[in-house]
């Protein structure tokens, strides 16, 4: 027969390995990966280096974005459709196209080199990009846009417009190619113009990612459950602390902690256990 010490002790033993196999697959989860890209660009007679680097880049966001697009939905198909905030469903009734458009808007590309040759006769440049991928952080951002539907809907349009564009951009590209150097001119101002719409959409672009970011720049200890509603909106997911009666908020990145309808303590999302005391809570903030 087992004693009451040695239940208690195996109790505690039992709960530490919980504790700790949550923590694991918790940071697990929240990996951040690098995914990059490489686009070879051939320049024709009618070509300037900027008009150059302007395409190639064009395509190696294009196809680092798709490349990002293909590891998040391997994250999403492990996790059927589901991730852990909160144990709820997020993306099920999501397709695949919108989910592709949605990361589009809010993945940040950066170059990381770019470089003219030349091969025979003919210059080249290559162009190649990099963006830092956290799975959980974007399947995060992913279900906010989803669950704003103006939000949602101004993503679909920016992202179907700025394909719009990239198709002007390749389908004007080979006529440019083709031309004499007289309409070469005029072609070549005309997309000029069409890049400078796309650069009005990758500033919009900005806009999405900033409305996406985390609510941490928006709350701070002390506030009221209505100040948080009012600067930081409606959380995505809302759950009851094990032990000392405390509400949590999910902000994406952060979990708003609070109590008597105060905010206690803001806690990174991977640092975040639902059964914390307020002390340890206390201990994680970030504020």
């Amino acid at each position: 027969m087992i004693s009451h010490e040695g239940a208690y002790f195996m109790k505690h033993q039992l709960l530490n390995i919980v504790r700790f196999i949550f923590l694991f697959s918790f940071s697990v989860q929240s990996q951040t990966e690098t995914v990059t890209a490489t686009f070879k660009y051939i320049l024709g007679d009618n070509d300037t280096r900027n008009d150059a680097k302007r395409i190639a880049l064009l395509e190696a966001k294009k196809l680092c974005i798709e490349k990002v697009g293909t590891f998040v939905e391997g994250k999403i198909s492990r996790q059927t459709n589901e991730t852990i905030i909160n144990g709820k469903s997020t993306l099920s009734d999501v397709t695949q196209q919108e989910r592709s458009a949605f990361i589009g808007a809010i993945i940040k590309v950066d170059i990381i080199e770019e470089k003219f040759n030349y091969v025979g006769d003919n210059q080249t440049l290559i162009t190649t990009v990099k963006a830092t991928v956290d799975s959980r952080n974007i399947i995060e951002r992913l279900m906010q846009i989803k669950s704003d539907d103006s939000l949602r809907n101004r993503v679909l349009k920016q992202q179907e417009d700025l394909k719009d564009l990239r198709n002007q951009i390749v389908q004007l590209q080979e006529r440019i190619n083709k031309a004499s150097p007289e309409k070469a001119f005029a072609m070549r101002e005309q997309r000029a113009e069409i890049f400078q719409e796309i650069d009005e959409l990758d500033a919009y672009r900005f806009q999405i990612r900033a409305i996406t970011n985390s609510a941490v720049t928006k709350i701070d200890i002390g506030m009221t459950g209505q100040d948080v509603l009012k600067y930081a909106g409606a959380p995505r997911a809302k759950s009851e602390t094990t032990f000392d009666k405390m509400v949590a908020w999910n902000y994406g990145d952060v979990w708003v902690i609070g109590r008597d309808n105060i905010v206690i303590a803001i806690v990174n999302s991977k640092d975040f256990l639902i059964d914390d005391s307020e002390r340890e809570m206390k201990k994680k903030s970030i504020k």
